[in-house]
């Protein structure tokens, strides 16, 4: 089901009702799926594959609701007022860069093995690890991100190499997109201008052929997000590890939103996300 934005009655208003019933559906997500880690039996497969799908189907109805409104003026989701100064410079093709869920995958991981390898020096291993002095056998189970096996290590890896290489395509589309702004039409039609106040059809349609070639390098970095975000949660991570990583997932994108707002804050500049 799409997201419900008709209580705004701008396209601004609607845009940012989108943003703001997305980061709703954040939290309650994280609520969710702290909960149920939290659980003593939390190993239920099948209610984890439920809560993992359901996060998955809020993203793609986000990217869909957005997508819609885009139609009408897709330059406002580069740059979105709704979103604190801190979440705009972090914005890359109006969202968060794939490879960010394969990073998170690697600090997770690499974290998890230091603590383990400090519980281990400090001689505070569990009774079954008592008897085997390898490190590799001190494990909390293969529930968390950093028990990722060397098949699931690999096929990361190999993931995020692919994502790095369509990154690395967008944001050459990107990059020609912008410096065409100096390049005909739109440099030769600002050149001969009487004055800098005027808009006129010709400029009208120069800029909106330039907004719908950025509507749809945005929709293809939405899909390379979502496409990134299902492997790695549907096909490579177990529904214990994929439950533990959009926890963290989502909590990181909530306190950079919260820390955003703070600093705005403390800086004076006026909110408009709230």
């Amino acid at each position: 089901m799409a997201m419900d934005t008709s209580s705004g009655t701008t396209h601004q208003e609607r845009s940012r009702c989108c943003f703001q019933e997305w980061m709703q559906l954040q939290r309650q997500d994280l609520t969710l799926l702290q909960s149920l880690h939290k659980k003593p039996n939390h190993n239920d497969q099948e209610e984890i594959k439920t809560l993992i799908r359901s996060c998955i189907a809020h993203f793609e109805d986000y990217i869909s609701t957005r997508s819609c409104l885009a139609q009408e003026d897709p330059s406002t989701f580069f740059a979105p007022t709704w979103c604190t100064s801190l979440e705009n410079s972090l914005l890359w093709i109006a969202g968060c860069r794939p490879t960010i869920f394969i990073r998170l995958v690697y600090a997770l991981s690499g974290c998890e093995v230091e603590a383990r390898l400090r519980k281990w020096l400090e001689g505070t291993r569990n009774n079954n690890d008592d008897n085997n002095n390898n490190f590799n056998s001190i494990s909390s189970g293969s529930d968390s991100v950093g028990e990722l096996s060397p098949t699931q290590m690999r096929r990361v890896d190999e993931l995020h190499m692919r994502t790095l290489r369509a990154e690395e395509k967008l944001t050459s589309e990107m990059a020609s997109l912008q410096e065409e702004l100096a390049d005909q039409p739109i440099a030769v039609i600002a050149n001969e201008m009487e004055g800098i106040e005027e808009m006129n059809e010709e400029a009208e349609m120069a800029l909106k052929e330039h907004e719908t070639a950025m509507r749809g390098i945005m929709e293809k970095a939405d899909e390379l997000r979502l496409n990134t975000l299902k492997e790695l949660v549907l096909e490579i991570l177990k529904p214990p590890q994929a439950l533990h990583f959009l926890a963290a997932s989502k909590k990181l994108h909530l306190c950079l939103h919260q820390w955003g707002k703070w600093r705005d804050e403390k800086h004076g500049r006026r909110s408009y996300y709230d």
